[in-house]
C-alpha cells in the first residue's frame, strides 16, 4: 500500500494590527520543508483590507468581522480559531499547525513535531523579554483539580531539556493538533468571561483528560510590538 503524506493546515487568526511582522512571517511559513501544507488565515481586521493583502502572498484569508461581533475582540478571536478549525475539517486536512502570526518557528517545525507522534504536541515560545523573559509553558498542577488554578499555576520545576513532555499547555502560538481533536473540541467564546479562546479551548481539554504536549526543544522567536522582539536568543 502506498503511504499517504498527511495534509497539513497551516493556520490561526490574524488582525492589520501585526501587519508589522506578516511579510517576514509569511516567507518563514513559505519555507517550511514539509512537502504537504497549505495556509488559512482567519482576519479580524476591522476591515477586509488587510485580508485583501494577505491573498497576495498566496493565502487563502477570511475577513470575520461583522455587526454581531465588531465591537468584542474576544468574540472575533474565538470565530477566528473556530473558523479554522471548520475550514481543516472541511477540506479534510489530517493536522493542523495552529500558528499565531508574530510566532517565528524553524522550518521543519512541521516533521519535528509530527513524528512525536502525539495528539497535541506543541513548541515553546518566549512571552517577555530580558530579565524577565520566560516560555509559555503551564504545567499541571500536582494538589489541584481546579483548572482556573492549574493554568495559572506556572512552569516552576519543569525541565526544560529538549524532552517532549506533557504539561497543561503551551499555548497555542505553534502548536500541531490531530484531526480527531478538531473533531471533538470546537473553539468558543463564553460570553461574560474574561478568557480569551486559547484558555477556554485548554480548559475543555484538560477537563476531558486529553493530554497535550510540548517540546521543549523548539523555542520559537516570538515578536509582539507590544513587548519587542522575543526569543531572540534563538534562530
Amino acid at each position: 500500500m502506498k503511504y499517504r503524506l498527511p495534509k497539513v493546515l497551516v493556520c490561526g487568526p490574524q488582525s492589520d494590527v501585526k501587519k508589522y511582522c506578516f511579510d517576514e512571517w509569511a516567507e518563514n511559513v513559505n519555507n517550511f520543508t514539509y512537502p504537504n501544507y497549505d495556509v488559512f488565515l482567519a482576519d479580524n481586521s476591522s476591515t477586509s483590507e488587510f485580508s485583501e493583502y494577505i491573498k497576495t502572498k498566496g493565502f487563502k484569508c477570511i475577513n470575520i468581522t461583522n455587526e454581531e461581533n465588531k465591537d468584542s475582540v474576544l468574540k472575533r478571536l474565538a470565530l477566528s480559531h473556530e473558523l479554522c478549525r471548520q475550514y481543516a475539517l472541511r477540506n479534510k486536512y489530517d493536522y493542523i499547525l495552529h500558528l499565531e502570526t508574530d510566532v517565528f518557528p524553524p522550518v521543519d517545525v512541521i516533521e519535528r513535531l509530527m513524528v512525536e507522534g502525539k495528539d497535541i504536541v506543541g513548541a515553546l515560545y518566549q512571552l517577555s523579554d530580558d530579565g524577565a523573559r520566560i516560555p509559555m509553558l503551564n504545567r499541571i498542577s500536582s494538589n489541584t483539580d481546579d483548572y482556573r488554578v492549574a493554568i495559572y499555576g506556572g512552569y516552576n520545576n519543569f525541565m526544560i531539556d529538549g524532552k517532549v513532555k506533557q504539561t497543561l499547555s503551551a499555548g497555542l502560538g505553534c502548536v500541531l493538533i490531530k484531526k480527531k481533536i478538531l473533531k471533538r473540541f470546537e473553539f468558543r467564546h463564553i460570553e461574560g468571561a474574561s478568557w480569551f479562546p486559547d484558555v477556554v479551548w485548554i480548559n475543555d481539554l484538560y477537563r476531558s483528560g486529553v493530554p497535550y504536549y510540548v517540546h521543549t526543544g523548539i523555542i520559537c522567536p516570538h515578536k509582539n510590538s507590544f513587548w519587542g522582539v522575543f526569543g531572540k536568543d534563538y534562530k
